[in-house]
C-alpha cells in the first residue's frame, strides 16, 4: 500500500523541460503502477486556458511520460485517490526494532515493521507493501476528534523537538492530522511540570521540556484509542 506521493519534484522538472512554464503541480491519485499528475499554473484560476485534452503525467520507477491521446481519460476516471493520513507515529530505534504505525481518514491502520538498525533505509520504507491491521471508520474518527480537541495545544510549537537529557534511544516522527513532530527520544522522558519548575538542570530547556510534555499527553490520548481497537499496535 503506497502512503504518499514519492515523485512530485520530478514531476515537476519533467513538466518543464520544455520550458512550459508551469509553477505547481497536482496529484490526481494512482493509476495501476504508476502515479498521476497535472502540471497547471497558478494564474489558471483567473485566465482559464483553451486546452484539447487534460495535460497529465504519468511515473513509477521505471519511466515518466505524458498520456498519449485520448487515454487522459481512461487515467482520470480509474486513478485511485491516496487517503488522508491523520496519524503517523515512526520510530527508528538506534538498538531494538523499527516500525512505522500509521492511521489514514477512511480507517485504514497500517504498520511497516523495519526490523533492526541495520535495515532500516529509506528505500524499505517506500517499497515494501504494509501489513493492514485493519479498516475501522469509526477509529479513524476518534482520533480525529483527539486531534482537533486537542491541536490548539500543539499547532505552534516548533516541528523539531526532543528530549536533551538522553543521548541514545530512537530517532521519531509524529504527525498530528498536517502538523509533524520530528526528533530523537520524545516518548522516552517522563518529566511533570513541578518538576521542569523546580529542577535546576531543566531551567535552560524549559520551555523545549514544557512542549515535549504537550506533545507526550496528545500522543498517548491517540495511542490508548489504536491499541483499543488492536492491542499492541504502539
Amino acid at each position: 500500500m503506497r502512503i504518499r506521493y514519492e515523485f512530485k519534484k520530478k514531476v515537476f522538472a519533467f513538466a518543464n523541460e520544455e520550458e512550459n512554464g508551469y509553477d505547481s503541480i497536482k496529484c490526481l491519485g494512482l493509476y495501476n503502477k504508476y502515479e498521476v499528475y497535472m502540471p497547471y499554473c497558478k494564474w489558471w484560476k483567473k485566465n482559464p486556458p483553451v486546452i484539447g485534452l487534460p495535460q497529465l503525467i504519468l511515473i513509477n520507477e521505471k519511466e515518466t511520460r505524458w498520456t498519449n491521446g485520448t487515454e487522459c481519460f481512461k487515467v482520470m476516471d480509474e486513478c485511485k485517490k491516496i487517503p488522508t493520513r491523520i496519524f503517523e507515529y515512526r520510530c527508528a530505534a538506534f538498538f531494538g526494532i523499527s516500525f512505522d504505525v500509521i492511521l489514514f481518514a477512511d480507517g485504514t491502520l497500517i504498520k511497516y515493521d523495519y526490523g533492526s538498525a541495520e535495515t532500516r533505509y529509506v528505500e524499505k520504507y517506500v517499497i515494501e507493501p504494509a501489513e493492514i491491521l485493519l479498516c475501522n471508520k469509526e477509529l479513524s474518527k476518534k482520533v480525529n476528534q483527539i486531534i482537533k480537541d486537542n491541536y490548539s495545544k500543539i499547532k505552534d510549537i516548533p516541528k523539531s523537538i526532543y528530549d536533551p537529557f538522553i543521548l541514545d534511544g530512537a530517532e521519531e516522527k509524529i504527525c498530528f492530522g498536517k502538523k509533524t513532530f520530528l526528533g530523537w527520544n520524545i516518548l522516552l522522558g517522563k518529566y511533570t511540570k513541578k518538576q521542569i519548575e523546580n529542577d535546576e538542570y531543566c531551567e535552560a530547556w524549559r520551555d523545549l521540556l514544557n512542549n515535549l510534555i504537550v506533545v507526550q499527553d496528545v500522543f498517548k490520548k491517540v495511542r490508548q484509542i489504536i491499541n483499543s481497537y488492536w492491542k499492541g499496535c504502539i
